[in-house]
């Protein structure tokens, strides 16, 4: 099914489950192609809808089931593709709004996107886990932090790869915040090549949220603490082709075989695009393998489906 038209105030507003439509170039002033409170979207592609007053295609509750979506070149005033609810496999490219990333994302893809205003908007206390965001412009913050304490909580990183991003700072901190309740946990995580516009100094406890973790290989530019030192490395992690978008690692990256063994990582784990998460050197599937940083698993031969960004 494909919806094409100017919706109006509120967009449409369908059937609790939708699978395989096509929403292109619908106007609304909240959610411009399809608004809903408790409905699952599967399969479906949201293309250049605006968002007059809200996301740029779909909003809803958070308890909206959203899974294997299409976000293209969508345009809000609020988040540049959806708000609100979970995401999983979902590919968000090219879409422009304030703010990005609304809640937490699982195995998705997040590209050449423009965000006004900080990716993580204060409010949000997502997990991130086996994502990619890749080539996206921030204006604003990374993340930033609520100022009044109401929005308590740590934000997971998981196996994710930022590359070749832009972001205005690092984080907003307008308030003396409490650093055991505003946390940032970043674990098996690779940034590479992104570009802090304004370089901020590291103030001293408590009034820095910390932004730290372990077994990540992180660049100058993103600043991570590190309970072990020789758990946070500065090396090249060999992506296969980042020039055309391809973040995989090489079978020569030093990435490779090094992450932490997380407990969401048992023998059906996969990575981004499907792979076994736990794999030897030779590419097979064991219990006892060591896995690799970033979103993308290292395999000898390919298994599933190549992803590059453009």
């Amino acid at each position: 099914m494909q919806l094409q038209s100017q919706l109006g105030r509120r967009g449409l507003r369908g059937k609790p489950f939708v699978e395989r439509c096509d929403f292109n170039c619908n106007t609304s002033k909240c959610g411009a192609a399809y608004l809903l409170s408790q409905s699952s979207v599967t399969g479906s592609v949201f293309r250049a809808n605006v968002g007059t007053s809200g996301a740029g295609a779909m909003d809803g509750g958070s308890s909206v089931l959203c899974e294997d979506n299409i976000f293209l070149d969508n345009t809000g005033t609020g988040f540049a593709a959806y708000g609100t609810f979970t995401s999983t496999r979902c590919t968000i490219v090219g879409n422009q709004g304030e703010n990005l990333i609304p809640n937490s994302m699982y195995c998705c893809v997040v590209s050449n996107n423009t965000a006004t205003g900080p990716c993580i908007p204060s409010g949000r206390i997502p997990t991130l886990q086996n994502t990619l965001l890749a080539s996206n412009y921030i204006a604003g913050a990374f993340i930033d932090f609520f100022n009044n304490g109401a929005y308590k909580g740590t934000r997971l990183f998981e196996n994710c790869t930022f590359a070749n991003n832009y972001f205005g700072k690092h984080y907003n901190d307008t308030a003396n915040l409490d650093s055991n309740s505003f946390f940032v946990s970043v674990v098996n995580c690779i940034f590479r090549e992104n570009v802090i516009g304004q370089q901020q100094t590291v103030p001293t406890q408590p009034t820095r949220p910390k932004f730290s973790g372990d077994y990540n290989v992180a660049d100058d530019q993103f600043v991570l603490d590190s309970t072990n030192p020789d758990h946070r490395w500065t090396f090249d992690p060999r992506f296969v082709d980042p020039i055309h978008g391809n973040y995989r690692l090489s079978p020569y990256s030093h990435a490779c075989d090094i992450a932490e063994m997380l407990p969401w990582m048992t023998d059906h784990a996969v990575d981004l695009v499907g792979n076994p998460r736990r794999v030897n050197p030779r590419g097979r599937a064991t219990p006892d393998a060591i896995p690799d940083l970033g979103c993308f698993e290292c395999v000898s031969r390919s298994i599933g489906l190549i992803i590059k960004i453009r």
